[in-house]
């Protein structure tokens, strides 16, 4: 039996009140930051907090969730793992430990990039193969990154979180993409 859309609503409300909380501490961990620290976040952790709420309004004022819905709030806590292992980075001197946070990063990204390989064998036959294609594109992306990444984190901690930052939005832009071609798809469907 598939859960009830108030069922799925209440997970997604308790998934964004952790994020709220995740993103309540990283804020009490960066003012313990420099101030360069700080101003290099206080951007990002704005518009993180503002998605977080705009989800929980838009959850809250909703008797139906839709799908891209739940990715929003999926990649929503991903954007605040970011978060907090981009500051780590920047607290680490420590080369290793650098790389365990890179690490758990591109952990994240993995499960980002399965999940739209799922949403792929989900496409119709019409779209597969473009969609397929997306996500092995995406995965070599990902693979590049990872060798770069690992490479880099010993040189410079500032241009891994740039590069990571770029990734985070072409990420983005796949999702939207995918979304779209899913919104497409259902009003194919209901026409």
């Amino acid at each position: 039996m598939a859960p009830s859309s108030s069922s799925i609503q209440d997970q997604l409300l308790a998934q964004l009140d952790l994020a709220d909380e995740r993103l309540e501490r990283f804020q009490t961990r960066l003012t313990r930051a420099s101030e360069r620290t700080q101003e290099r976040f206080e951007s990002r952790v704005e518009r993180i907090t503002k998605r977080a709420k705009g989800l929980s309004e838009q959850i809250r004022g909703s008797s139906i969730v839709a799908d891209r819905t739940e990715s929003a709030v999926e990649d929503l806590g991903a954007a605040v793992d970011t978060l907090e292992a981009d500051l780590e980075a920047v607290d680490e001197d420590e080369t290793a430990a650098y790389r365990s946070a890179v690490d758990r990063q591109l952990r994240t990204w993995r499960a980002r990039t399965d999940r739209l390989r799922l949403q792929t064998s989900l496409g119709t036959m019409d779209i597969r193969d473009d969609l397929e294609d997306l996500g092995h594109r995406l995965a070599t992306a990902r693979a590049g990154a990872l060798l770069e990444l690992r490479r880099a984190a010993a040189d410079t901690k500032g241009v891994v979180i740039d590069v990571r930052d770029d990734l985070e939005e072409v990420l983005s832009d796949v999702r939207r993409g995918v979304e779209r071609v899913a919104d497409s798809l259902t009003h194919d469907s209901d026409g």
